[in-house]
């Protein structure tokens, strides 16, 4: 009797894994139609790019699963660095409240400059996400031991977090929790990207970055200045469509809206 029921769970089993693989391979190979089914994730290694429309030229972006900023977002993240440098404040970088995220130079030049440079078809489409920050009255306490206080702010366009990026050692906990950047994203070794979160140095309280090729993650201590990643959210059922463009990008996917 023991051996049926034990053979009947492996039988089960074995069928559970067989339709699993099943829908696997249809998600994979599945002609996408809407945002969700472009998109990178742990478990669909798709390389997740759609080109969006800046100041009337395509760039591509990676669409990536993620769970972060509501359970009907997909987030988009700049497969390149906006190459245009800019210090994270007006005041000095560090000190207290130096890294606060909201108002800061990185946060209005996104909002404002980066935001505008799309299609009035993007801007339709393009959420105003909820985004975890950290408040400055826990910026401003550099090592304090007391546990994270965070607030949420309303963003189109944003900066990821540290945590996001996969920094190991972050002082961010208790902000959005996962690794984010896949392999596939574009970066180099001589430049850094402005992050959301703060990094604990010395005396300071500096603002973090982002480097390397693969999204590779470090709190340089640097007061100079960086370049930014911009990120944006879209509703996961958002429609694409495939659109031929110039000769060396040729065919790709872009929004339907992005006109």
């Amino acid at each position: 009797m023991k051996k049926k029921i034990i053979l009947s769970i492996l039988v089960l089993a074995v069928l559970a894994f067989g339709v699993y693989r099943v829908i696997v391979e249809i998600k994979i190979h599945k002609t996408p139609t809407v945002i969700e089914d472009l998109c990178y994730s742990k478990r669909y290694k798709k390389d997740g790019l759609v080109y969006v429309m800046e100041n009337g030229v395509y760039t591509p972006y990676i669409a990536i699963d993620t769970k972060n900023y509501g359970k009907d977002a997909v987030i988009l993240v700049r497969q390149t660095a906006w190459l245009e440098e800019m210090m994270y404040r007006d005041e000095n970088i560090y000190g207290v409240g130096g890294a606060y995220y909201p108002g800061s130079i990185v946060d209005n030049f996104l909002e404002g400059v980066v935001y505008n440079a799309y299609s009035d078809g993007m801007k339709g489409i393009i959420r105003n996400a909820p985004v975890k920050v950290h408040t400055i009255e826990f910026v401003s306490k550099h090592f304090s031991k007391c546990p994270p206080n965070l607030e949420t702010i309303y963003r189109h366009v944003f900066a990821l977090s540290s945590a996001e990026t996969g920094i190991k050692g972050s002082p961010m906990k208790g902000e959005d929790e996962g690794k984010l950047i896949p392999e596939i994203i574009e970066n180099s070794d001589v430049y850094y990207t402005w992050l959301r979160s703060e990094a604990f140095g010395g005396d300071d309280t500096r603002a973090a970055m982002m480097r390397g090729p693969e999204g590779a993650s470090s709190h340089i201590q640097n007061d100079d200045e960086s370049y930014v990643r911009p990120v944006f959210t879209v509703k996961r059922s958002e429609p694409i469509e495939l659109r031929t463009l110039d000769t060396e990008q040729g065919t790709v996917y872009v929004f339907s809206a992005d006109k």
